[in-house]
Parts: C-alpha cells; structure tokens; sequence
C-alpha cells in the first residue's frame, strides 16, 4: 500500500468588504494581503451576509473593462502605471521556480506545498518552458474518479496530458511575457486568458524562462504609489 500526503494548502483566513466600498478600496485591501496567501475577500452587506466573493481576478477584470482596447496611448494616459515594463516597474519573482517534465507529479505538487506556491513552470530537457504544472491540476485530479493515485507517479509532462484528456474543460493556456512588456499588456494577457501567472521569458522566440508574475505582483505595481499617497 502506498501513502500519499498532499494538503496544498491550509486553510486560509476570511476578510470582507462592505458592499458600497468602492474598487480602490478592494486595491487597497488586497495589496495589504499581499503576504498572505489570501486572494479573494467577501463582500457582505449592513447585516454582514455575505453577498457575493471578490477576487484579484475581479479586479483585473474591471481595469480592462475600462481601457480602450484600441488605443494604447490613450489607456497610458489615463492610468501611467500601465505604460511601465515589467523591468521598470521591478515586479515579480526571479528566477522562476520550475521542475523538468520527467519530474513525477506526486513531486511537482509537494513542490508546491513546500514553498507554498500557486504554480510552478514545466521545462524540456533544453531548459525551455513547454508547461505549467497548479493547484488547480490538483483539484481537477482529485475530483476525477476515473484516475487513478498511481497517475501521480508518472512524469509531470505524461500526467498533465493525460489529465487533460480525461477533463474536457482543463485549459493549459502557457502564457509568457518580456521584460520589455508593459504592465498594460500584462494585464490584458492575464485577464484575456483567464490565468493566475504569466512566465517572462527571455524572449517570444526564446521562451527560456526568467522570471515569473502573478496577479499579487501586478496590482500591487499598479497600485503601491496610489496607495502610498493616500
């Protein structure tokens, strides 16, 4: 008999929100969370009812509802931080935490539970980025009857494909940037794909990875000087 012992993660603290609060104050909420892991806040109502969940997501979602999707100049203007790259602005995690694609799942995973991240990159034997490996494999694994714990000993590359295939509604989008990237077109890729991390890579035909962004790193970019002034 074989023991698998993977938490991914504990449980983590509720915060809330009032529900006339206004968006700036979500910022401002979630870029203090920042060093926690906690990415989504309740909004309740003037009983305390909880009336709706908020996410980092949310927040990206509702910037890009406002830029003008055809004018650059334009959306630079209105919000200056959008127009930094990713190397002004100085965010995100280098180097990039990965795991070679003959790494076995089972220790892909408790990777990620060691360091307590939402994701870790998947390399070829070239080093180059062909994958990304998240929790979010993880809950689909463990609600999928149809696949065995055994499938974690296979190699991580193996184990995503297969995955895939038993669960028609995985996305495995591997969605990269530069550091020449502006933040405003980091946002539009991580909302555009619906994704919680973008990997910089050292170049769109070079896709070596350097670094990696998530949604934590970019709003706080986006809104750390607003926050500091207030």
């Amino acid at each position: 008999t074989e023991i698998y012992t993977l938490s991914l993660h504990d449980a983590l603290p509720i915060f809330s929100i009032k529900k006339d609060a206004t968006l700036f104050e979500l910022a401002e909420l979630l870029t203090k969370l920042r060093a926690t892991r906690v990415r989504r806040v309740a909004v309740v109502d003037e009983n305390d009812k909880v009336v709706k969940v908020l996410s980092q997501s949310t927040l990206l979602q509702a910037i890009v509802s406002q830029l003008n999707i055809v004018d650059e100049q334009q959306d630079h203007a209105r919000f200056a931080e959008l127009a930094r790259t990713v190397e002004a602005a100085g965010v995100g995690t280098y180097p990039a935490v990965t795991v070679d694609e003959q790494t076995s799942a089972f220790d892909a995973f408790s990777l990620l539970e060691a360091k307590k991240l939402g994701g870790v990159g998947v390399l070829n034997a070239t080093g180059t980025l062909v994958g990304n490996i998240s929790i979010q494999d993880f809950k689909l694994f463990i609600k999928n009857p149809d696949i065995r714990l055994g499938a974690l000993k296979q190699p991580v590359g193996s184990f995503l494909r297969s995955l895939r295939e038993e669960e028609i509604d995985a996305r495995m989008p591997l969605i990269q940037c530069q550091l020449s990237s502006t933040l405003r077109e980091v946002v539009l890729k991580l909302v555009g794909a619906r994704v919680h991390r973008l990997y910089v890579v050292k170049s769109d035909q070079v896709w070596l990875p350097l670094g990696v962004l998530s949604l934590s790193d970019v709003l706080q970019a986006l809104f750390s000087d607003a926050l500091a002034e207030k």
